[in-house]
């Protein structure tokens, strides 16, 4: 369906008409399509179209700020083959060399051994390399080796006054980076980087064509390219229209796109009074960013994972109470913390950790009830106060018939 319908606007009167085209427009070939999304993308100037659009729906009053807002992600697939690490190596090396066979062929034709062009000739894959593990390394690090030798010859090349510069070539610097990744040289022999060397895997290439797609796993969908982030209307009368769109690296969390979303309602004049988000797009800080710019942001809030929540007994934090002035909380048995220390979390968020005296906690009656610890006293972690109240909050209308 991407391919046929900009060939049947010449065949089609429907199509025609909803296009406002003149009957004899004889329509266009799909690769047309493409090449002008090379050129959104190369302009940066993706959201053309969507902001042109919601232009004219603003006109008709079909969309309106303070209202209500929805948002959520799903997956875009690369158009690649999910390739093994060992593919990816050689097709890498391979589609450097294609690529330097068409501005250079006759420069290729003299640096490349007869060997480069047998091992490269075709596509790589699982079936044509070897089984066997010892023939296998031997054949990666031949590669390894093969593609250090290609980047000297285009270093000597570069320097040697040719007009055309290959280092800079995308295909050239992708070779660079997945070697850097993946290859080690020693003297004149290289090594195979062991997994633990490897960068994370947000950060690796998977395919040589299409570096910038990456491995991700949401809900048991796992998959290899992107993700984006769609906002529409949900006001209970009105029409339903996406207002804006936001592709991301597939890796990143939904949490982390939230503030930009809303930022660019904001920018668009159609800042949301509600905005309905699932767990995975909020936090505590967020829940106050988001009031700030009042809008006021519902969603699931994720399940208290504490093992007093999880066996429905036992002191949980809701059961202290906090004296934000005094810098202090009190437990249910009337004993004060003894420590009060502003941090940040494994994530950089603002925390404060709280810690009783042990000369309370060891003797308490009901100990079990608070601490699984054998000798270490009550400690706690709190949101600096607005997250911590704003959380409260929320959390009391969760729990409400009306939420």
């Amino acid at each position: 369906m991407i391919v046929k319908p900009p060939m049947q606007f010449g065949e089609h009167t429907s199509w025609k008409y909803a296009l406002a085209l003149e009957l004899t427009d004889p329509g266009f070939h799909f690769s047309v399509l493409s090449e002008f999304r090379s050129r959104l993308v190369g302009s940066s100037a993706c959201a053309l179209l969507l902001d042109l659009m919601l232009e004219r729906f603003r006109g008709e009053k079909l969309v309106k700020a303070r209202g209500k807002q929805r948002t959520d992600s799903t997956h875009v697939l690369a158009a690649v083959r999910e390739i093994h690490l060992t593919e990816l190596i050689a097709e890498t090396l391979r589609a450097a060399l294609n690529d330097l066979a068409t501005v250079e062929p006759g420069w290729l034709r003299d640096v490349a051994p007869p060997a480069w062009f047998e091992r490269s000739s075709w596509r790589i894959e699982e079936k044509h390399l070897p089984h066997a593990p010892p023939a296998r390394m031997t054949s990666v690090i031949q590669v390894g080796q093969d593609g250090f030798s290609l980047l000297e010859a285009i270093q000597a090349h570069d320097t040697g006054g040719s007009i055309q510069i290959l280092w800079e070539r995308p295909a050239v610097q992708l070779l660079r980076r997945v070697w850097a990744h993946h290859v080690d040289r020693q003297a004149d022999a290289c090594r195979w980087k062991e997994p633990g060397e490897w960068l994370p895997t947000g950060e690796r290439v998977h395919s040589p064509y299409d570096p910038e797609a990456h491995f991700s796993d949401k809900r048991g969908v796992k998959w290899l390219g992107s993700k984006v982030h769609y906002t529409e209307t949900c006001d209970q009368d009105d029409v339903h229209l996406i207002v804006d769109s936001d592709t991301c690296d597939a890796e990143i969390p939904d949490v982390a796109s939230t503030h930009t979303i809303q930022h660019k309602l904001i920018k668009k004049n159609l800042c949301p009074k509600e905005h309905l988000v699932d767990a995975g797009y909020w936090g505590a800080e967020l829940l106050v960013t988001s009031q700030h710019q009042k809008i006021t942001l519902i969603g699931p809030l994720r399940v208290n994972s504490s093992w007093q929540a999880k066996a429905s007994q036992g002191y949980d934090l809701p059961n202290f109470r906090i004296d934000w002035e005094r810098q202090e909380a009190t437990c249910p048995q009337g004993h004060a913390s003894t420590a009060w220390r502003p941090g940040k979390d494994a994530f950089g968020n603002r925390i404060i950790q709280l810690q009783f005296s042990r000369s309370d906690c060891s003797p308490c009656v009901v100990r079990s009830l608070c601490t699984r610890s054998k000798s270490s006293p009550r400690h706690i972690v709190l949101h600096p106060r607005e997250q911590h109240e704003a959380l409260l909050q929320a959390r009391e209308e969760e729990q409400s018939a009306t939420w």
